[in-house]
Order: C-alpha cells, then sequence, then structure tokens
C-alpha cells in the first residue's frame, strides 16, 4: 500500500511541472501603436497546473499559459472578447469568455481559475475593471 501511494503522490508532482508562457500569434507579443496591455493571470491548482491553458482574443487562439503564470497581451484600443478553455477542449472554442474594454486608461487584469471542481471547465474574470 505504501508503495502505491508513493508512486501516485510521485505522479502527482511530475503532473505539476511548469508550462511556459507561450505567444501563438507575435501580433499580440509586443505594444505597437494603438494597442494596450491586458495581463491574464493563472491561479495554482494542484495537479492541474502542466496542462496549458488556451487564452483567446476575438476567438482566435493566441497564447499558451501554464498554473501560476502570467501573460500580457498587447491588443488594439476598443471592446474585444477574452476567452479561456484547456487544450482538450480548445477545438470548441473557450469554456468561458468576457467582453473587455482596452484603452490607454483601461489597463485590464483578468484571472482565470476552474470553474468548479469536477469538470466544469475554465472560467475568466476581471481583477480590476
Amino acid at each position: 500500500m505504501k508503495l502505491i501511494s508513493l508512486a501516485l503522490f510521485a505522479l502527482l508532482l511530475t503532473g505539476c511541472a511548469s508550462v511556459s508562457p507561450k505567444y501563438l500569434n507575435p501580433r499580440f507579443s509586443s505594444a505597437a501603436p494603438g494597442s494596450h496591455a491586458v495581463s491574464v493571470e493563472r491561479g495554482k491548482h494542484l495537479g492541474i497546473d502542466s496542462t496549458p491553458l488556451i487564452i483567446f482574443v476575438d476567438g482566435e487562439e493566441v497564447a499558451h499559459i501554464g498554473g501560476g503564470q502570467t501573460i500580457t497581451l498587447y491588443i488594439e484600443d476598443g471592446r474585444h472578447i477574452i476567452g479561456v478553455a484547456s487544450k482538450a477542449t480548445a477545438d470548441n472554442g473557450p469554456n468561458s469568455s468576457i467582453a473587455v474594454d482596452v484603452s490607454a486608461q483601461s489597463q485590464p487584469i483578468l484571472r482565470t481559475n476552474v470553474a468548479a471542481w469536477g469538470w466544469a471547465g475554465w472560467k475568466i474574470e476581471h481583477v480590476n475593471k
């Protein structure tokens, strides 16, 4: 029994290996005229941090983010829909999304978290408005 418990614990720890943030579209990786920073943070959840989340902007997959990480997206002025999904469900679009007004004054910070334990997908919400 101890051997099984030890093996499960080791498997859980390796499942928590970090995943580096990655831009899928370089257009969102650096400031350009008329674009402003939108930060997306991801909470830490034991056992699922190594699963990359896909960040969407207006329906386009733009970045991957791992547990406990933050990525800054540079998005044009205006209202945009920012969404999130796990890599396993991204083919169906975001699990959750919100409208964000992007401007020089807005400086939005968003956070992703599990919607509920079990399989309820992911949610995204404003940390500030």
